[in-house]
């Protein structure tokens, strides 16, 4: 009734907390003459690591997924580092829960700084992500996937809170605390 007598369609997934990210070419990112920084969200057992490379420019952010994988240890994730090339100077912010691993890849020589967290910092992260025009590499396929499932939760009713659900937001995390934590330390003049 609803699709074919009222002409309705349905709006995609409830509650979907990024409807306007935009896929780009790798070309088109490369071809960006912006600088990098990186964004990691540690995992190992269930949950994978997640590192991210992230070009800003104005209220424009791309981004490319580098490293979606479960069992790194934190050595390997260094020496993933250094295979895609990345410089050991390139800031990247990473999960400030694990302190002990972000020690670890500072004393491998990585520019490794914790992100920005506490009481209401992950809405805060995910609204400034809602302020900004967000471009992604085709090849992010396992971002793409994030994007297409991250949803506020829902409610008893069904409909959506103000809390994004728990799950599979590796990436996501990763790209927002990096974001959100390089522009409080602009912003407030840390760098």
């Amino acid at each position: 009734y609803w699709n074919m007598i009222m002409g309705l369609v349905p709006s995609g997934k409830r509650g979907l907390i990024f409807k306007n990210w935009k896929p780009i070419s790798n070309e088109e990112y490369e071809a960006l003459d912006y600088p990098i920084y990186l964004g990691t969200d540690f995992g190992f057992t269930n949950d994978p690591c997640a590192v991210v490379e992230i070009k800003e420019h104005n209220d424009k952010v791309y981004v490319k997924e580098l490293v979606y994988e479960t069992g790194l240890l934190n050595k390997r994730l260094a020496e993933r580092f250094e295979q895609l090339g990345i410089s050991q100077d390139t800031e990247n912010y990473a999960d400030s829960a694990e302190p002990k691993s972000i020690a670890e890849i500072q004393d491998l020589g990585w520019n490794m700084l914790p992100t920005e967290k506490g009481k209401g910092s992950r809405v805060a992260r995910i609204n400034n992500l809602l302020e900004k025009e967000v471009y992604y590499t085709e090849e992010s396929v396992n971002l793409a996937q994030e994007i297409r499932n991250y949803c506020w939760a829902l409610d008893k009713n069904k409909n959506p809170t103000n809390e994004p659900q728990d799950g599979n937001d590796h990436l996501i995390d990763a790209l927002s605390g990096a974001v959100y934590t390089k522009k409080n330390q602009v912003f407030y003049g840390a760098i």
